[in-house]
Protein backbone atom coordinates (compact mmCIF):
# COMPACT_ATOMS: atom_id res chain seq x y z
CA UNK A 1 0.00 0.00 0.00
CA UNK A 2 2.89 2.41 0.83
CA UNK A 3 4.34 1.73 -2.59
CA UNK A 4 1.17 2.60 -4.63
CA UNK A 5 0.77 5.90 -2.15
CA UNK A 6 3.96 6.68 -3.07
CA UNK A 7 3.75 6.46 -6.95
CA UNK A 8 0.55 8.73 -6.51
CA UNK A 9 2.12 11.36 -4.68
CA UNK A 10 5.28 11.40 -7.21
CA UNK A 11 2.54 10.88 -10.19
CA UNK A 12 0.49 14.16 -8.60
CA UNK A 13 4.24 15.97 -8.09
CA UNK A 14 4.59 15.11 -11.96
CA UNK A 15 1.83 16.37 -13.31
CA UNK A 16 1.25 19.74 -11.17
CA UNK A 17 4.79 20.68 -12.12
CA UNK A 18 4.52 19.64 -15.29
CA UNK A 19 1.14 21.45 -16.11
CA UNK A 20 2.64 24.94 -13.83
CA UNK A 21 5.77 25.21 -15.82
CA UNK A 22 3.78 24.59 -19.24
CA UNK A 23 1.34 27.75 -17.99
CA UNK A 24 4.24 29.73 -16.84
CA UNK A 25 5.66 29.34 -20.05
CA UNK A 26 2.77 30.23 -22.14
CA UNK A 27 2.24 33.66 -20.13
CA UNK A 28 6.16 34.57 -20.98
CA UNK A 29 6.19 33.19 -24.79
CA UNK A 30 2.38 34.41 -25.56
CA UNK A 31 2.47 38.14 -22.95
CA UNK A 32 1.61 40.99 -25.29
CA UNK A 33 -0.12 39.16 -28.28
CA UNK A 34 -3.11 39.70 -29.32
CA UNK A 35 -3.49 37.10 -31.23
CA UNK A 36 -4.95 33.33 -29.52
CA UNK A 37 -1.75 30.36 -30.20
CA UNK A 38 -2.30 26.85 -30.93
CA UNK A 39 -2.57 26.19 -27.37
CA UNK A 40 -5.20 23.40 -25.75
CA UNK A 41 -4.34 25.15 -22.44
CA UNK A 42 -5.61 28.72 -23.83
CA UNK A 43 -8.22 27.14 -26.48
CA UNK A 44 -9.61 23.89 -27.53
CA UNK A 45 -8.56 22.77 -30.47
CA UNK A 46 -12.20 22.10 -32.04
CA UNK A 47 -12.65 25.98 -31.40
CA UNK A 48 -12.04 28.35 -34.03
CA UNK A 49 -9.72 30.95 -33.44
CA UNK A 50 -11.24 33.64 -35.61
CA UNK A 51 -14.24 33.37 -33.94
CA UNK A 52 -13.03 35.41 -31.11
CA UNK A 53 -14.82 38.97 -31.09
CA UNK A 54 -11.89 40.47 -29.76
CA UNK A 55 -8.52 38.49 -29.74
CA UNK A 56 -6.40 40.91 -27.67
CA UNK A 57 -8.96 41.31 -24.81
CA UNK A 58 -9.27 37.77 -24.39
CA UNK A 59 -5.52 37.11 -24.28
CA UNK A 60 -5.38 39.57 -21.76
CA UNK A 61 -7.98 38.20 -19.38
CA UNK A 62 -6.81 34.39 -19.73
CA UNK A 63 -2.95 34.71 -19.79
CA UNK A 64 -2.63 36.45 -16.28
CA UNK A 65 -4.94 33.87 -14.86
CA UNK A 66 -2.97 31.55 -16.86
CA UNK A 67 0.29 32.56 -14.54
CA UNK A 68 -1.43 32.09 -11.19
CA UNK A 69 -2.64 28.76 -12.35
CA UNK A 70 1.22 27.95 -13.09
CA UNK A 71 2.63 29.45 -9.62
CA UNK A 72 -0.08 28.16 -7.72
CA UNK A 73 -0.05 24.37 -8.78
CA UNK A 74 4.26 24.88 -8.56
CA UNK A 75 3.86 25.82 -5.43
CA UNK A 76 1.01 23.44 -4.42
CA UNK A 77 3.91 20.82 -5.47
CA UNK A 78 5.49 21.35 -2.62
CA UNK A 79 3.37 19.72 -0.18
CA UNK A 80 3.74 16.28 -1.66
CA UNK A 81 7.24 16.89 -1.68
CA UNK A 82 7.50 17.48 1.36
CA UNK A 83 5.57 14.61 1.80
CA UNK A 84 7.64 12.26 0.20
CA UNK A 85 10.76 13.48 1.58
CA UNK A 86 9.40 13.73 5.54
CA UNK A 87 7.38 10.23 5.58
CA UNK A 88 4.80 11.96 7.04
CA UNK A 89 2.38 14.49 7.77
CA UNK A 90 -0.77 15.80 9.48
CA UNK A 91 -3.82 14.64 7.84
CA UNK A 92 -5.71 18.01 7.24
CA UNK A 93 -2.25 19.10 4.66
CA UNK A 94 -2.37 15.26 2.82
CA UNK A 95 -6.11 15.94 2.40
CA UNK A 96 -5.36 19.69 1.16
CA UNK A 97 -2.57 17.98 -1.02
CA UNK A 98 -5.43 16.87 -3.43
CA UNK A 99 -8.31 19.64 -2.46
CA UNK A 100 -6.25 22.83 -3.21
CA UNK A 101 -4.73 22.03 -6.90
CA UNK A 102 -8.36 20.76 -7.57
CA UNK A 103 -10.03 23.71 -6.72
CA UNK A 104 -7.05 25.48 -8.48
CA UNK A 105 -7.88 24.01 -12.06
CA UNK A 106 -11.95 24.67 -10.99
CA UNK A 107 -11.05 28.28 -10.96
CA UNK A 108 -9.31 28.35 -14.26
CA UNK A 109 -12.11 26.21 -15.45
CA UNK A 110 -14.73 28.46 -14.38
CA UNK A 111 -12.51 31.37 -15.33
CA UNK A 112 -12.06 30.00 -18.88
CA UNK A 113 -15.42 29.32 -19.67
CA UNK A 114 -16.67 33.17 -18.96
CA UNK A 115 -13.80 33.98 -21.57
CA UNK A 116 -15.59 31.71 -24.27
CA UNK A 117 -19.13 33.04 -22.72
CA UNK A 118 -17.31 36.67 -23.56
CA UNK A 119 -15.34 36.61 -26.86
CA UNK A 120 -16.63 33.21 -28.07
CA UNK A 121 -20.24 33.77 -28.17
CA UNK A 122 -21.23 32.36 -32.01
CA UNK A 123 -19.33 29.56 -30.41
CA UNK A 124 -21.38 29.24 -27.42
CA UNK A 125 -24.62 29.03 -29.20
CA UNK A 126 -23.14 26.41 -31.05
CA UNK A 127 -22.70 24.20 -29.00
CA UNK A 128 -25.95 24.84 -26.92
CA UNK A 129 -24.67 26.38 -24.05
CA UNK A 130 -25.53 29.95 -24.12
CA UNK A 131 -29.17 30.53 -25.59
Amino acid sequence: MNDMTGMMDELQILLQVGIGIYAIYLYIKHRGSDQIPKSQLLLAKDIDPNKCTDQAAYMNYLLPKTLVLGILLLVLSAIPIYKMVSGQMPLWLELSSFIAPFIVLVWFAIAYRKGLKTWFPSVMKANGTIK
